[in-house]
């Protein structure tokens, strides 16, 4: 599962690697890594990734759900399915 899309992954790179763009003539700014980060995640909230993550693993089955939640470094749910597991001799 891809956790951050290509545009994003991007835009943060512009911003670490601080990717600005100048005016050849005037050498003023034409492209601020800054202000396009922070335009791309305007009202971008938590919670609500959070919630698409959650669900994108309840569809998964138990063994894949454990696989992902591990490889990903998961750790909300991770106790819940591991007793899940182990209640069902897996």
């Amino acid at each position: 599962m891809i956790r951050i899309d290509e545009k994003s992954r991007e835009l943060a790179l512009d911003l670490i690697y601080d990717r600005r763009k100048y005016d050849a003539l005037s050498q003023e700014v034409i492209y601020d890594p800054l202000t396009e980060f922070l335009t791309h995640f305007e009202g971008a909230e938590v919670t609500s990734s959070r919630n698409s993550r959650a669900e994108q693993l309840a569809a998964l089955s138990l063994p894949d759900r454990l696989k992902q939640r591990i490889i990903d470094g998961e750790r909300n749910g991770l106790e819940d399915d591991l007793e899940l597991a182990i209640s069902e001799g897996m």
